[in-house]
Protein backbone atom coordinates (compact mmCIF):
# COMPACT_ATOMS: atom_id res chain seq x y z
CA UNK A 1 0.00 0.00 0.00
CA UNK A 2 3.10 2.18 0.85
CA UNK A 3 4.02 2.06 -2.81
CA UNK A 4 0.82 3.39 -4.30
CA UNK A 5 0.56 6.07 -1.55
CA UNK A 6 4.36 7.65 -3.26
CA UNK A 7 2.57 7.36 -6.70
CA UNK A 8 0.39 10.12 -5.57
CA UNK A 9 1.39 13.37 -7.21
CA UNK A 10 0.93 15.51 -4.35
CA UNK A 11 3.60 15.34 -1.71
CA UNK A 12 1.48 16.89 1.20
CA UNK A 13 -1.12 14.18 -0.36
CA UNK A 14 1.35 11.39 0.70
CA UNK A 15 2.17 12.43 4.32
CA UNK A 16 -1.72 13.22 4.77
CA UNK A 17 -2.56 9.82 3.76
CA UNK A 18 0.43 8.75 5.69
CA UNK A 19 -0.68 10.26 8.70
CA UNK A 20 -4.70 8.45 8.33
CA UNK A 21 -3.22 4.65 8.41
CA UNK A 22 -0.86 6.05 11.73
CA UNK A 23 -4.18 6.89 12.72
CA UNK A 24 -5.73 3.59 12.31
CA UNK A 25 -3.23 1.41 13.31
CA UNK A 26 -2.62 3.33 16.79
CA UNK A 27 -6.63 3.08 17.11
CA UNK A 28 -6.39 -0.85 16.22
CA UNK A 29 -3.67 -0.99 19.02
CA UNK A 30 -0.70 -0.94 17.29
CA UNK A 31 1.42 2.10 18.57
CA UNK A 32 4.59 0.99 17.50
CA UNK A 33 3.68 0.60 14.07
CA UNK A 34 1.34 3.72 13.92
CA UNK A 35 4.56 5.57 15.73
CA UNK A 36 6.61 3.98 12.75
CA UNK A 37 4.50 4.86 10.20
CA UNK A 38 4.24 8.93 11.51
CA UNK A 39 7.63 8.95 11.46
CA UNK A 40 7.89 7.96 7.53
CA UNK A 41 5.52 10.66 6.83
CA UNK A 42 7.45 13.12 9.00
CA UNK A 43 11.11 12.72 7.31
CA UNK A 44 8.87 12.63 4.04
CA UNK A 45 7.50 16.24 5.52
CA UNK A 46 10.84 17.25 6.02
CA UNK A 47 12.65 16.92 2.92
CA UNK A 48 10.18 19.53 1.73
CA UNK A 49 11.24 22.97 0.80
CA UNK A 50 11.51 25.57 3.57
CA UNK A 51 9.59 27.77 1.81
CA UNK A 52 6.89 25.43 -0.38
CA UNK A 53 3.29 25.82 0.79
CA UNK A 54 3.53 21.35 1.39
CA UNK A 55 5.65 21.65 4.14
CA UNK A 56 3.54 23.50 6.52
CA UNK A 57 0.68 21.73 5.46
CA UNK A 58 1.85 18.58 5.60
CA UNK A 59 3.08 19.12 9.37
CA UNK A 60 -0.15 20.20 10.05
CA UNK A 61 -1.60 16.85 9.13
CA UNK A 62 0.89 15.18 11.43
CA UNK A 63 -0.25 17.47 14.14
CA UNK A 64 -3.27 16.56 14.20
CA UNK A 65 -2.71 12.98 14.00
CA UNK A 66 -0.21 13.39 17.01
CA UNK A 67 -3.01 15.07 18.83
CA UNK A 68 -5.75 12.78 18.40
CA UNK A 69 -3.05 9.72 19.04
CA UNK A 70 -2.45 11.65 22.21
CA UNK A 71 0.79 12.91 22.00
CA UNK A 72 0.03 16.31 23.11
CA UNK A 73 3.41 17.55 23.49
CA UNK A 74 4.42 16.26 20.36
CA UNK A 75 1.99 17.74 18.47
CA UNK A 76 2.05 21.68 20.11
CA UNK A 77 5.87 20.72 19.13
CA UNK A 78 5.06 20.11 15.57
CA UNK A 79 1.91 22.65 15.32
CA UNK A 80 4.47 25.41 16.49
CA UNK A 81 7.00 24.47 13.40
CA UNK A 82 3.51 24.75 11.35
CA UNK A 83 3.25 28.56 12.28
CA UNK A 84 6.78 29.20 11.93
CA UNK A 85 6.86 27.93 8.10
CA UNK A 86 3.76 29.60 7.05
CA UNK A 87 5.46 33.17 7.05
CA UNK A 88 8.20 32.00 5.14
CA UNK A 89 6.12 31.09 2.00
CA UNK A 90 6.54 34.26 -0.14
CA UNK A 91 3.91 33.43 -2.62
CA UNK A 92 0.56 35.29 -0.89
CA UNK A 93 -2.12 32.72 -2.69
CA UNK A 94 0.27 30.14 -1.23
CA UNK A 95 -0.11 31.03 1.91
CA UNK A 96 -3.81 31.83 1.66
CA UNK A 97 -4.40 28.45 1.13
CA UNK A 98 -2.09 27.07 3.51
CA UNK A 99 -3.95 29.66 6.31
CA UNK A 100 -7.05 27.80 5.02
CA UNK A 101 -5.44 23.89 5.44
CA UNK A 102 -3.63 24.37 8.61
CA UNK A 103 -6.92 25.61 10.49
CA UNK A 104 -8.69 22.07 9.33
CA UNK A 105 -5.78 20.27 10.56
CA UNK A 106 -6.36 22.28 13.85
CA UNK A 107 -10.07 21.57 13.72
CA UNK A 108 -8.81 17.60 13.28
CA UNK A 109 -6.85 18.01 16.77
CA UNK A 110 -9.72 19.48 18.51
CA UNK A 111 -7.88 22.50 18.87
CA UNK A 112 -10.88 24.98 17.71
CA UNK A 113 -9.08 28.44 18.75
CA UNK A 114 -6.59 27.42 16.32
CA UNK A 115 -8.60 26.83 13.53
CA UNK A 116 -10.37 29.94 14.56
CA UNK A 117 -6.60 32.32 14.37
CA UNK A 118 -5.93 30.61 11.31
CA UNK A 119 -9.19 31.65 9.46
CA UNK A 120 -8.72 34.98 11.25
CA UNK A 121 -5.39 35.41 9.14
CA UNK A 122 -6.92 33.78 6.00
CA UNK A 123 -9.84 36.41 6.33
CA UNK A 124 -6.92 39.67 6.38
CA UNK A 125 -4.80 38.00 3.69
CA UNK A 126 -8.20 37.72 1.47
CA UNK A 127 -8.57 41.39 1.67
CA UNK A 128 -5.65 42.27 -0.24
CA UNK A 129 -6.32 39.96 -3.05
CA UNK A 130 -7.24 42.42 -6.21
CA UNK A 131 -8.85 39.70 -8.67
CA UNK A 132 -12.20 39.57 -7.35
CA UNK A 133 -12.87 35.93 -8.51
CA UNK A 134 -9.74 34.63 -6.23
CA UNK A 135 -11.09 37.12 -3.55
CA UNK A 136 -14.69 35.73 -3.91
CA UNK A 137 -13.30 31.73 -4.06
CA UNK A 138 -11.10 32.15 -0.83
CA UNK A 139 -13.60 34.27 0.88
CA UNK A 140 -16.36 31.41 0.45
CA UNK A 141 -13.87 28.56 1.00
CA UNK A 142 -12.99 30.11 5.00
CA UNK A 143 -16.87 30.74 5.40
CA UNK A 144 -17.13 26.88 4.69
CA UNK A 145 -14.69 26.22 7.54
CA UNK A 146 -15.85 28.80 9.83
CA UNK A 147 -19.13 27.48 9.35
CA UNK A 148 -17.85 23.92 9.77
CA UNK A 149 -16.60 25.26 13.05
CA UNK A 150 -20.11 26.97 14.40
CA UNK A 151 -19.30 30.13 13.80
CA UNK A 152 -21.89 30.76 11.26
CA UNK A 153 -22.13 34.39 12.39
CA UNK A 154 -18.17 34.77 11.14
CA UNK A 155 -19.50 32.73 8.09
CA UNK A 156 -22.15 35.12 6.85
CA UNK A 157 -19.93 37.99 7.53
CA UNK A 158 -16.83 36.63 5.27
CA UNK A 159 -19.91 35.92 2.59
CA UNK A 160 -20.89 39.58 2.90
CA UNK A 161 -17.62 40.78 2.05
CA UNK A 162 -18.30 39.41 -2.06
CA UNK A 163 -19.41 42.75 -3.31
CA UNK A 164 -21.65 41.39 -6.17
CA UNK A 165 -24.89 39.90 -5.68
CA UNK A 166 -25.01 37.00 -8.08
CA UNK A 167 -21.22 36.27 -6.63
CA UNK A 168 -22.81 36.64 -2.59
CA UNK A 169 -25.60 34.23 -3.58
CA UNK A 170 -23.48 31.74 -5.56
CA UNK A 171 -21.29 32.27 -2.59
CA UNK A 172 -23.99 31.14 -0.07
CA UNK A 173 -25.68 28.42 -2.15
CA UNK A 174 -22.49 26.96 -1.90
CA UNK A 175 -21.75 27.13 1.95
CA UNK A 176 -25.55 25.96 2.47
CA UNK A 177 -24.22 22.64 0.05
CA UNK A 178 -21.52 22.00 1.87
CA UNK A 179 -22.90 22.20 5.56
CA UNK A 180 -25.73 19.99 4.28
CA UNK A 181 -23.59 16.93 3.03
CA UNK A 182 -21.62 17.37 5.64
CA UNK A 183 -24.28 16.96 8.12
CA UNK A 184 -24.94 20.22 9.33
CA UNK A 185 -28.78 21.16 8.24
CA UNK A 186 -29.33 23.71 11.10
CA UNK A 187 -26.50 25.72 10.26
CA UNK A 188 -27.30 25.08 6.55
CA UNK A 189 -30.97 26.88 7.34
CA UNK A 190 -29.22 29.91 8.72
CA UNK A 191 -26.68 29.93 5.46
CA UNK A 192 -29.29 29.59 2.81
CA UNK A 193 -32.16 32.38 4.47
CA UNK A 194 -28.88 34.55 2.98
CA UNK A 195 -29.75 34.08 -0.50
CA UNK A 196 -31.74 36.74 -2.68
CA UNK A 197 -31.91 35.41 -6.65
CA UNK A 198 -35.04 33.87 -6.70
CA UNK A 199 -33.21 30.79 -9.39
CA UNK A 200 -30.20 30.16 -6.74
CA UNK A 201 -33.52 30.35 -3.66
CA UNK A 202 -35.49 27.76 -5.63
CA UNK A 203 -32.32 25.87 -5.80
CA UNK A 204 -31.65 25.45 -2.05
CA UNK A 205 -34.98 25.28 -0.77
CA UNK A 206 -35.51 21.93 -2.74
CA UNK A 207 -31.52 20.77 -1.49
CA UNK A 208 -32.61 21.69 1.47
CA UNK A 209 -35.94 19.92 1.25
CA UNK A 210 -34.23 17.05 0.23
CA UNK A 211 -31.63 16.30 3.34
CA UNK A 212 -34.10 17.30 5.40
CA UNK A 213 -36.43 14.33 4.64
CA UNK A 214 -35.78 11.33 7.58
CA UNK A 215 -34.36 13.72 10.02
CA UNK A 216 -35.99 16.04 12.94
CA UNK A 217 -36.48 18.78 10.56
CA UNK A 218 -38.62 16.37 7.98
CA UNK A 219 -41.56 18.66 8.56
CA UNK A 220 -40.04 21.32 6.88
CA UNK A 221 -39.21 19.46 3.70
CA UNK A 222 -42.90 19.33 2.58
CA UNK A 223 -42.83 23.22 3.22
CA UNK A 224 -39.40 23.68 1.70
CA UNK A 225 -40.86 22.11 -1.84
CA UNK A 226 -43.33 24.07 -2.15
CA UNK A 227 -41.23 27.09 -1.22
CA UNK A 228 -39.19 26.04 -4.38
CA UNK A 229 -41.85 25.65 -6.71
CA UNK A 230 -43.16 29.12 -5.87
CA UNK A 231 -39.71 30.78 -6.10
CA UNK A 232 -38.93 29.03 -9.74
CA UNK A 233 -42.03 30.61 -10.77
CA UNK A 234 -40.81 34.11 -9.74
CA UNK A 235 -37.71 33.58 -12.53
CA UNK A 236 -38.41 35.61 -15.91
CA UNK A 237 -36.25 33.85 -18.17
CA UNK A 238 -38.22 30.95 -19.26
CA UNK A 239 -35.48 28.66 -20.42
CA UNK A 240 -33.80 29.16 -16.82
CA UNK A 241 -36.84 28.40 -15.00
CA UNK A 242 -37.30 25.11 -17.08
CA UNK A 243 -33.46 24.05 -16.08
CA UNK A 244 -34.22 25.31 -12.09
CA UNK A 245 -38.22 23.52 -12.05
CA UNK A 246 -36.56 19.87 -13.28
CA UNK A 247 -33.86 19.90 -11.10
CA UNK A 248 -36.31 20.56 -8.24
CA UNK A 249 -37.93 17.77 -9.52
CA UNK A 250 -34.91 15.62 -9.47
CA UNK A 251 -35.03 16.46 -5.82
CA UNK A 252 -38.44 15.79 -4.98
CA UNK A 253 -37.21 12.02 -6.81
CA UNK A 254 -35.23 11.37 -4.34
CA UNK A 255 -37.37 11.86 -1.44
CA UNK A 256 -39.64 8.78 -3.19
CA UNK A 257 -42.50 11.04 -4.49
CA UNK A 258 -42.61 9.88 -8.17
CA UNK A 259 -45.80 11.01 -8.72
CA UNK A 260 -44.73 15.12 -8.25
CA UNK A 261 -41.61 14.73 -9.57
CA UNK A 262 -42.82 13.45 -13.02
CA UNK A 263 -45.38 16.48 -12.97
CA UNK A 264 -43.08 18.53 -12.34
CA UNK A 265 -40.46 17.30 -15.60
CA UNK A 266 -43.68 17.95 -17.08
CA UNK A 267 -44.04 21.51 -16.32
CA UNK A 268 -40.42 21.77 -17.40
CA UNK A 269 -40.87 20.48 -20.78
CA UNK A 270 -44.10 22.51 -21.48
CA UNK A 271 -41.95 25.44 -20.23
CA UNK A 272 -39.85 24.78 -23.59
CA UNK A 273 -42.68 24.90 -25.97
CA UNK A 274 -42.33 28.45 -25.51
CA UNK A 275 -39.12 28.76 -26.28
CA UNK A 276 -38.39 30.34 -30.06
CA UNK A 277 -34.78 29.96 -30.46
CA UNK A 278 -33.82 26.43 -30.97
CA UNK A 279 -30.58 25.83 -30.15
CA UNK A 280 -32.07 27.42 -26.46
CA UNK A 281 -34.87 25.08 -26.59
CA UNK A 282 -32.88 22.10 -27.31
CA UNK A 283 -29.99 23.24 -24.60
CA UNK A 284 -32.65 23.83 -22.07
CA UNK A 285 -34.34 19.89 -22.96
CA UNK A 286 -31.20 18.64 -22.70
CA UNK A 287 -30.63 20.06 -19.27
CA UNK A 288 -33.97 18.58 -18.28
CA UNK A 289 -33.55 14.94 -19.55
CA UNK A 290 -30.09 14.93 -17.47
CA UNK A 291 -31.81 15.74 -14.42
CA UNK A 292 -34.51 12.94 -15.53
CA UNK A 293 -31.59 10.31 -16.11
CA UNK A 294 -29.92 11.61 -12.65
CA UNK A 295 -33.62 10.55 -11.29
CA UNK A 296 -33.70 7.23 -12.67
CA UNK A 297 -36.67 8.16 -15.07
CA UNK A 298 -34.85 6.36 -18.22
CA UNK A 299 -37.81 6.49 -20.45
CA UNK A 300 -38.40 9.88 -19.94
CA UNK A 301 -35.26 11.23 -20.22
CA UNK A 302 -35.08 9.29 -23.70
CA UNK A 303 -38.68 11.22 -24.56
CA UNK A 304 -36.75 14.26 -24.07
CA UNK A 305 -33.73 13.85 -26.13
CA UNK A 306 -36.28 12.49 -28.93
CA UNK A 307 -37.78 16.38 -28.69
CA UNK A 308 -33.92 17.78 -29.78
CA UNK A 309 -33.66 19.11 -33.01
CA UNK A 310 -30.17 20.29 -32.87
CA UNK A 311 -28.14 17.19 -33.33
CA UNK A 312 -24.82 18.46 -31.76
CA UNK A 313 -26.81 19.08 -28.47
CA UNK A 314 -28.10 16.00 -28.61
CA UNK A 315 -25.42 14.31 -29.63
CA UNK A 316 -23.36 15.93 -26.23
CA UNK A 317 -26.45 15.04 -24.67
CA UNK A 318 -26.08 11.16 -25.74
CA UNK A 319 -22.34 11.11 -24.32
CA UNK A 320 -23.56 12.89 -20.87
CA UNK A 321 -26.56 10.61 -20.44
CA UNK A 322 -24.30 7.78 -20.88
CA UNK A 323 -21.76 8.89 -18.62
CA UNK A 324 -24.84 8.93 -15.96
CA UNK A 325 -25.71 5.84 -16.17
CA UNK A 326 -22.22 4.29 -15.81
CA UNK A 327 -22.06 6.43 -12.92
CA UNK A 328 -25.04 5.31 -11.46
CA UNK A 329 -24.26 1.67 -11.85
CA UNK A 330 -20.75 2.19 -10.11
CA UNK A 331 -22.57 3.52 -7.46
CA UNK A 332 -25.46 0.94 -7.17
CA UNK A 333 -22.68 -1.83 -8.03
CA UNK A 334 -20.84 -0.58 -4.50
CA UNK A 335 -23.36 0.01 -2.04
Amino acid sequence: MKQEIHKLPNQSDQVEVLSSIALRQANAGEKSVAQSTLREASILANSFETKSIDKPVALSSIAATQSRMGLADEARITFDRVNKLIAKIPNRMDRLSAYIKISQAYARADNRGGAIRMLQEALAAAGNIDQPQKRNFFLTEIAINQATLGDMDAAIDSVGQISSPINRDAAFLKLTSELLYSGHIYRAMAASEQINSSALKARVFALMARFQYGTNTAALAEENFQRAVQQSGQIKNLAERASIVSEIARMRMRTGNQESAQNLFTTALTLTDTLGDTTTRATTISLIAKNQARALLTAQAKESFNRIEDPSVADNLRQDIGKISKAIDAIQQAM
